[in-house]
């Protein structure tokens, strides 16, 4: 039948122009031949008269030739002419969803990578699936798309696959083939990655799962809580047997039990500085044998108290609660005392006004702090009824309201860092002041501020206005908030800022040379790809993957789109149109036949 090899065969009919060309060439004069002895002569001695008969009449008629030819093409291109080839061979675009995740690293990453080059097609994207799905490589060739996955690594951070099948929604259209090459462990984001590709068929795309998985038991750390003085793990047994490993805790060694999937908590005194914790287990997925902790050095803060009550101050709740803040945790307390008039030179970390004598603080006394906190340093101003009658030259976070007292109250915390699961209760009676424009009331009454935190410079300023009387001061949290409030006061990293996942990106103010666990490198936005250690000039940040789902090898269930239930579509033969190769081969002979009539002189 036609129809097999063509998709127009009325197309054929124009075959009819052969008709006059073939009449034309029958019913030509033929020449007459006449013996010319000097012409055979000459014939002879360039050799051509040994010429066969049918060659040279292939000669005579090779202008024929080339015009049958060119007809024949134009025939067969207006016929549509076609070859059936399997419907993948026909996709112009291909995304290419890459997982490489921390699990990819159980053993099956390059099987992943070999899949990947297979269903390369003609224009490629390739989006890696990992914690923050990215956009590899745009618009790519096969060989450049190529040259990109042979660089390509496994991170140790979780896997995003709806948020990478979302991205791919800028670069899919109608034929797009999508292909998610994956072990299928949605361990970030949405897990309900169906939907997401459910969005990519209504534009017209086609999208398959390429499954690729590894077997082996495996053990991990998958969550951990860094405290200042106690931390905590958890580990997890995902075999199905009951395992006995051993934990390596900043080099002491301890035995765990772990029953078929359990899960079980481990709690140790917290280390000073950096540390590495380790499972000294040999399973599939080594990546999660390892945590990394970050505390902050043991640091020292100069305080500089300036009141005219040194003996009150001496006695008070405050010292305290810096003793035992010195005695449990990483922070030292090197306080000094100046009663106003005198004041040494300032170079502090810290002030604190308490009970001065404040006719006696001159205009130059008060430069020199408001120098001192522009360049980094802290103050924080208790409540004195005589506060205000000095001008601090913007240093003090709040306005004077009226001489008026409030009476008792009860204290609000708002949400902040430094009043998390911290209770104030009520104070007797308390200034009546309002935050000024540009600070952060940290703690409050129904209508005043009473805590509040402001800005100098590249320093900090606080008012603290809970009197020494209230019974916030003999309650647990007080040592609590001073330490938070110093450790922020003085720019102390917290261990919520220390401690991160990988997956999450930091921002830095600047270009900073950081070294990474894969090197060093020098950038303002650091990705946090992999488990280690990040040292910066100020700060050394730890990443952990800690991902209950990311460590489950566990093969997906009901998976569909899966290549083989793509079969029947897949592998279709569909017609692969040649129109455009006969033109083109029309257009070559036409060419050649220009080139000939040029040579034969007829042109």
């Amino acid at each position: 039948m036609l129809s097999d090899y063509f998709l127009n065969p009325y197309g054929l009919w124009t075959a009819l122009a052969l008709l006059p060309l073939i009449l034309l060439y029958l019913i030509r004069p033929k020449p007459k031949l006449e013996r010319i002895p000097s012409l055979l002569f000459i014939l002879r001695d360039l050799g051509r008269d040994n010429t066969k008969s049918f060659f040279r009449n292939f000669l005579k008629d090779f202008l024929l030739v080339l015009q049958l030819l060119f007809i024949l093409f134009l025939i067969a291109a207006a016929a549509k002419p076609y070859l059936r080839v399997p419907r993948t061979e026909l996709v112009e675009q291909t995304v290419l969803i890459i997982d490489v995740s921390a699990s990819t690293q159980a053993g099956h990453f390059n099987t992943i990578l070999d899949r990947a080059r297979e269903n390369l097609g003609k224009e490629n994207t390739i989006i890696l699936a990992k914690g923050h799905p990215e956009v590899l490589g745009e618009h790519l060739s096969i060989r450049k798309a190529e040259n990109l996955l042979d660089t390509l690594e496994p991170t140790d951070t979780t896997t995003d696959l709806t948020g990478a099948l979302q991205l791919a929604n800028q670069y899919t259209g109608p034929g797009t083939r999508v292909v998610v090459i994956s072990d299928f462990i949605p361990s970030a984001g949405d897990p309900d990655y169906d939907t997401a590709a459910d969005a990519l068929d209504a534009l017209g795309a086609t999208v398959v799962y390429e499954p690729v998985t590894s077997s082996g038991d495996n053990i991990g750390i998958t969550d951990l809580r860094v405290g200042p003085a106690r931390s905590s793990l958890w580990v997890k047994n995902y075999a199905s047997r009951p395992k006995s490993v051993t934990l390596s805790i900043a080099g002491n060694e301890q035995e765990v039990l772990l029953a078929k999937g359990e899960t079980k908590r481990v709690d140790f005194d917290t280390p000073t500085g950096a540390a590495e914790i380790r499972l000294l287990e040999d399973d599939a997925l080594p990546v999660d044998n390892t945590v990394y902790i970050s505390t902050p050095e043991k640091t020292t803060v100069k305080l500089l108290i300036i009141t005219n009550e040194k003996e009150a101050v001496e006695q008070s709740k405050l010292l305290i609660a810096l003793s035992v803040i010195s005695k449990n945790f990483p922070t030292t307390f090197e306080v000094s005392y100046a009663e106003p008039p005198k004041l040494p030179p300032l170079a502090h970390d810290a002030y604190l006004i308490w009970n001065a004598n404040l006719d006696f603080l001159l205009p130059g006394h008060v430069r020199s702090l408001k120098e001192s906190v522009e360049e980094g340093a802290a103050i924080i101003f208790f409540e004195q009824p005589d506060l205000f009658s000095l001008d601090w030259q913007g240093l003090l976070p709040v306005e004077w309201v009226n001489n008026s007292e409030g009476g008792r109250a009860t204290l609000i915390p708002e949400q902040h860092s430094l009043t998390t699961d911290i209770e104030f209760g009520q104070i007797p009676s308390h200034m009546r002041v309002k935050a000024a424009e540009g600070t952060t009331t940290i703690v409050k009454t129904e209508h005043d501020p009473i805590v509040v935190l402001g800005h100098k410079g590249k320093g900090s300023t606080l008012y603290y206005g809970i009197p020494e009387a209230s019974s916030f001061t003999k309650s647990p949290g007080y040592p609590i908030f001073w330490r938070r409030a110093f450790d922020l006061l003085t720019h102390r990293p917290s261990l919520s800022t220390l401690n991160l996942r990988t997956g999450q990106v930091v921002t830095l103010t600047r270009p900073t040379l950081i070294t990474t666990p894969r090197g060093q490198e020098r950038t303002n936005i650091l990705a946090l790809e992999h488990e280690g250690l990040y040292v910066l000039p100020d700060r050394t940040l730890a990443a952990n993957l800690l991902s209950d789902k990311e460590g489950d090898l566990t093969p997906p269930q009901n998976l569909t789109r899966t290549a083989g239930e793509t079969t029947g579509e897949e592998s279709d033969l569909v017609p692969r149109e040649l129109t455009n190769l006969f033109l083109y081969a029309a257009l070559a002979l036409l060419f050649i036949e220009l080139l000939y009539l040029k040579y034969r002189g007829d042109l």
